[in-house]
């Protein structure tokens, strides 16, 4: 069973729906649910996305974390041109940040804290993801929410099974 939380990325594809990858093998001792961001290891194992990884897409299904090539994990692609909306913290520990104190064009790192996914505001080491643009409320003011665009050179496309 799946455990999607709402508040993980969402991935906007500009070609309308999100390519789904082949089911491919959970990697050995990687913990994550679904919605999650994932990338393939050197291996082509689905392994969970950390601040330093790149990133390939969304976990579809939770992780097992049990040994290799038993567990079956789909992967929602981030192409290119995909854009992915997600929620921004101010440190490591996933503390909420405005949207709006980012830097349009700045590279951000991800960071993950009880199986949430956000950009941190604090990291622009990593530079996994580019800040697009805060997503507003209906009053016009920013919220937890922005959206952001691969960094060239943290995705990874398509896995080698």
């Amino acid at each position: 069973m799946a455990s999607f939380d709402p508040r993980n990325p969402v991935i906007k594809s500009r070609y309308g729906l999100p390519e789904i990858a082949p089911a491919a093998s959970e990697a050995a001792s990687t913990d994550f649910e679904a919605g999650e961001l994932v990338y393939y290891a050197t291996s082509g194992l689905v392994t969970v996305a950390t601040a330093s990884s790149l990133i390939a897409g969304v976990a579809l299904v939770d992780s097992t974390n049990a040994s290799p090539a038993t567990a079956m994990i789909p992967v929602q692609l981030i192409l290119p041109d995909d854009e992915i909306q997600m929620r921004v913290a101010s440190d490591a520990s996933g503390t909420l940040a405005l949207a709006s104190t980012l830097d349009v064009g700045n590279d951000y790192a991800i960071g993950v804290a009880s199986n949430l996914v956000y950009a941190d505001s604090s990291d622009t080491a990593g530079g996994q993801v580019v800040f697009v643009a805060p997503i507003n409320d209906s009053a016009g003011d920013s919220t937890y929410w922005g959206r952001f665009k691969l960094a060239e050179s943290k995705g990874f496309v398509k896995h080698a099974g």
